[in-house]
């Protein structure tokens, strides 16, 4: 009798322990991309995207979201209106120089769904440069994107004669 009272209290110790019952919800990045892409609600998706920042494992997504974020908050007057236009601007610009390969591929990725963010991220991608010019150019010629081949064009053309240099190489 003692031995199955024991044997008991091990299993039931066992399953408090090995089942997980916290429910688990949607990630603040997803939320975060909702609210941008979906809604295009800047304000509230920076700070769920800012929090996705620090726990995602992989920050490309959630810093190229950052990134547009701010430049939709900035271009729509959200950030006036809630008055977090300096800090918007200091971010922007922050995110700007410190994009890299991996965070301006998953942003043509993210732009390549039409939303009405869409146009502020190629807009800071052509901020960006010489490097954006060559992840524009290298999308463009491997037909990565064709929805939104356009407006890698514009953008190019928005770079200007930076973008020459990676244009040259290409060829």
């Amino acid at each position: 009798m003692k031995k199955f009272a024991i044997i008991s209290l091990i299993l039931i110790l066992f399953a408090n322990f090995a089942c997980d019952t916290k429910q688990k919800g949607p990630s603040h990045l997803k939320v975060g991309k909702q609210r941008l892409i979906g809604s295009g609600n800047a304000i509230e998706a920076v700070g769920l995207l800012v929090e996705a920042e620090k726990r995602e494992e992989e920050k490309a997504e959630p810093r190229a979201l950052l990134l547009i974020a701010y430049s939709y908050g900035l271009s729509s007057g959200a950030a006036k209106a809630q008055l977090v236009e300096p800090e918007y601007k200091k971010q922007r610009s922050e995110r700007i120089a410190a994009l890299n390969k991996a965070e301006m591929e998953k942003m043509l990725e993210i732009l390549n769904q039409r939303s009405v963010v869409q146009r502020d991220g190629f807009d800071a991608l052509a901020e960006k440069g010489t490097d954006a010019a060559v992840i524009l150019i290298n999308s463009y010629v491997n037909g990565t994107y064709p929805e939104i081949q356009k407006d890698i064009i514009s953008t190019i053309v928005k770079i200007g004669s930076k973008a020459t240099t990676p244009i040259f190489d290409k060829i």
